[in-house]
């Protein structure tokens, strides 16, 4: 097992280099974006934590989501420091390259290519184009939306624009640089039947839902739906869809996201300036609860009437047989970390010796401490996924017989199947990373663990994995943290 120690300034890089959201294979279909945070694997949108960049006509892919995007998970990708060569054994070829080296070997046969892999801030990036080729993929480029696109040659002349859209979200940056917890304000969603590929209303729905996905409003500021969705035209996604009067009309199916977000800015309990019903009752929506929008003619309008900064988060989700628009309003809240000490053997005379060179970092909210799903990961060897559904993150774990799985926002797990509430919401780590901080008491009231909190010298979390409790011993009554001198302990978190 791996030593590691995660420091408060580089936290979110460390934890977001340990996910695994998502890696296709042969039949799917990936998209990255040039200076875009965020890739997709047949329309599921993942984060990375770096971005793709183009050099000497290149796209540029970091190592790791290149690797997972073409099937190759992080088990299977070695780097070799001492001569900068990095190695991907997928279960069609190896692949071979090293840093500003033009060759690329496909099961020991070179290949020149016409660019070289980088190193850009500690971070390997490879032309993806190669890379996918070497592995038997078809490479498109869409220089409207400046997006690569890596599948079956059949599938990418299928790719729609709504997909493309869909990962050029605007991206967003918290204020300060600091630490900030997604706070839902506010969640709403409309079930229908059919896909968007046999509904244009519904498709239409969803590429709308990608314009407003990623807006930001400040307290006060007002949000107009013909503003940030913008004119409905084929160069920005929408097609032919069906209007309130049974009329064809290039974005037909926008007003079911106006629905959607008119019911969400009601729950939110914001201002609302304009909104105009539709000429007769819609079958999605309760009388009253809908909008209808036109461009340049009628528009949805509502005003952010919290002292929050809201971010807007929205999608359409799909089962094969019906999708389900959903939206949610967020805002941040600021946190402080503190780190967790790890005791994984009997404390003996002096529990300190015991835990020096390992810790954890944990966050603080509503005074009580949280910990990253990746770094559990990290620290226990767990096997784990992850997905999204409505905008919402679930992470599941397992180990030793036992399964947890824990949702974004939801006060209740489920342990081997059955429901367990929690002392508080599992919540993501502002919009920049897939990552579930989760509580840290409740984890280890399900896995029989200890956590205390050491109040001196500073502030402490001691997360105890060794069987042996130590609460009330006089050895952590005595001691201060680092020494075995005399200090304070406080309660149990």
């Amino acid at each position: 097992m791996k030593k590691f120690f995660y420091l408060l300034l580089p936290v979110l890089a460390a934890v977001l280099l340990s996910f695994t959201p998502a890696s296709a294979s042969s039949g799917d279909t990936v998209i990255f974006v040039v200076d875009r945070d965020r890739y997709s694997v047949n329309g599921a949108v993942y984060q990375m934590d770096a971005r793709p960049f183009v050099e000497q006509d290149r796209v540029f892919v970091p190592l790791r989501y290149l690797a997972r995007a073409l099937g190759v998970d992080d088990r299977s990708v070695v780097w070799e420091a001492y001569n900068n060569t990095v190695s991907l054994y997928s279960a069609g070829a190896t692949l071979t390259l090293s840093v500003n080296s033009p060759a690329l070997y496909v099961d020991g046969k070179e290949n020149i290519m016409d660019v070289a892999p980088l190193n850009r801030g500690n971070r390997l990036y490879l032309p993806a184009r190669w890379v996918a080729g070497a592995l038997g993929y078809s490479v498109a480029w869409e220089p409207g939306y400046q997006a690569l696109l890596i599948g079956p040659a059949e599938r990418l002349k299928a790719v729609k624009a709504m997909d493309m859209a869909a990962v050029k979200l605007r991206p967003f940056r918290p204020p300060d640089g600091g630490l900030f917890a997604e706070e839902i304000l506010a969640s709403s969603s409309i079930l229908f039947p059919g896909t968007k590929e046999e509904d244009p209303n519904v498709y239409n729905a969803g590429v709308a839902a990608g314009y407003i996905n990623g807006t930001i409003l400040a307290p006060g500021q007002i949000f107009s739906y013909n503003r940030v969705v913008g004119e409905r035209t084929a160069e920005k996604g929408f097609i032919t869809g069906w209007l309130i009067g049974g009329d064809l009309d290039i974005g037909g199916g926008v007003c079911r996201t106006a629905t959607l977000l008119y019911q969400l800015a009601r729950k939110a309990g914001l201002k609302i300036l304009e909104r105009h019903p539709h000429s007769q009752p819609v079958p999605y929506a309760p009388p009253g609860t809908d909008a209808t929008v036109s461009y340049g003619y009628l528009d949805l309008k509502f005003r952010n009437s919290t002292p929050h900064q809201l971010i807007f988060h929205a999608g359409l989700d799909e089962d094969g047989k019906n999708s389900r628009l959903w939206a949610d309003f967020r805002f941040l809240r600021p946190l402080k970390s503190v780190e967790v000490a790890v005791l994984k053997e009997s404390p003996g005379s002096c529990l300190w010796e015991k835990v020096a060179g390992l810790r954890l970092t944990a966050l603080i909210k509503d005074g009580i401490a949280f910990v990253s799903s990746s770094q559990l990961v990290d620290l226990l060897g767990m096997d784990y996924a992850q997905w999204e559904k409505e905008g919402k993150l679930t992470v599941n774990l397992q180990s030793k017989g036992q399964s947890v799985t824990f949702v974004e926002g939801e006060g209740q797990a489920i342990v081997n199947g059955r429901e367990m509430s929690l002392s508080a919401a599992p919540f993501r780590l502002q919009s920049a990373g897939l990552l579930l901080w989760l509580p840290l008491r409740d984890w280890a009231h399900i896995t029989g663990s200890e956590i205390l909190w050491l109040e001196r010298p500073q502030p402490l979390v001691l997360l105890n994995l060794s069987g042996n409790p130590v609460a009330g011993r006089e050895e952590l009554r005595a001691v201060r943290p680092g020494t075995c001198t005399a200090g304070k302990a406080a309660d149990a978190l």
